[in-house]
């Protein structure tokens, strides 16, 4: 049958199942939004990282030295200059060095520790599996954003405290991920039968359990570095995170307020705008991936 044909007899053939023709259409759409926010949130990020990476070739001065005349207008200065003199548009293309660099690696820390934590208290029973649990649920009951100011106004203003930060606020998000994936696998067939089989248990949890728990965490994870980048601008625009001249979207954003009302919105606009579309771009990523996998799951 050519394509585009509609036999005659299709309907009455076994093989066309009415009910199941709107499911499919479901999924096909759900495949093809899914894949549409992956995308689009994937070329958001990459282009950042790219930037991130070819800074020193886009930047057109120094972004920690004074290229011009405080407050001058976009214009001689793509993004004009601040109240005292940075080059904005310079110090906003050098700032998702920083951010990324901070968010990426307290999520990565945040995704290793929560991990094996996760797979040792799915695995265990009893005290042991709740006692952790009612640890983590009291570290959640805080606000996320007040517990990081917290941290880093403890420890210190550096980029270690920060990611130190960003790690231990989001090591409960990955326990409980992780936690639930093993308690439904371990009761699983394939995993009941290589039991049975003989095999170690770091051989059960290396092939069968850790594999089938990555998906869930790779989605999260893409949430949780765009949760990490708007942390590290609000500890910046509190006057927390890292110290001036860093470029860093947040501090930049706070240095810009004040300019708002007489006329210098270029100050906070510009980096407001990069920091939204990075966050985006990571939002949409994060939603791309569950889409995806939800429609495989499905399929």
């Amino acid at each position: 049958m050519s394509t585009g044909e509609f036999p005659a007899d299709a309907l009455s053939s076994p093989e066309w199942d009415v009910g199941a023709a709107p499911s499919g259409r479901r999924r096909l759409v759900s495949a093809l939004a899914g894949r549409g926010a992956l995308v689009t949130g994937a070329c958001l990020v990459g282009a950042w990282i790219v930037i991130a990476i070819f800074a020193g070739q886009i930047a057109t001065h120094d972004p920690r030295t004074p290229a011009g005349p405080p407050l001058s207008a976009p214009g001689s200065f793509v993004f004009g200059t601040d109240t005292l003199g940075f080059d904005v548009f310079s110090r906003v293309v050098y700032a998702p060095r920083v951010d990324l660099y901070l968010a990426a690696g307290g999520t990565l820390i945040a995704v290793v520790i929560g991990t094996v934590l996760g797979v040792a208290i799915g695995m265990a029973r009893g005290f042991l599996a709740d006692a952790p649990m009612r640890v983590f649920d009291a570290l959640q009951a805080f606000p996320l954003l007040v517990l990081a100011l917290a941290l880093v106004a403890g420890v210190g203003q550096n980029s270690g405290s920060i990611i130190a930060a960003i790690a231990f606020i989001n090591v409960p998000i990955f326990v409980r991920i992780v936690r639930s994936q093993v308690l439904s696998l371990r009761e699983r067939r394939f995993v009941e039968a290589a039991v049975a089989d003989g095999n170690p248990r770091w051989r059960i949890l290396s092939r069968h359990i850790l594999p089938n728990t990555m998906s869930p965490v790779l989605a999260q994870a893409t949430n949780s570095i765009a949760f990490a980048i708007v942390v590290i601008a609000a500890l910046s625009f509190l006057s927390v995170g890292l110290k001036p001249p860093t470029p860093e979207w947040g501090e930049m954003i706070q240095g810009g307020t004040q300019g708002i009302q007489s006329g210098q919105w270029w100050m906070s606009i510009f980096p407001g705008a990069a920091l939204a579309t990075l966050v985006l771009g990571f939002i949409l990523l994060g939603e791309g991936v569950q889409n995806v996998l939800k429609v495989e799951r499905t399929a």
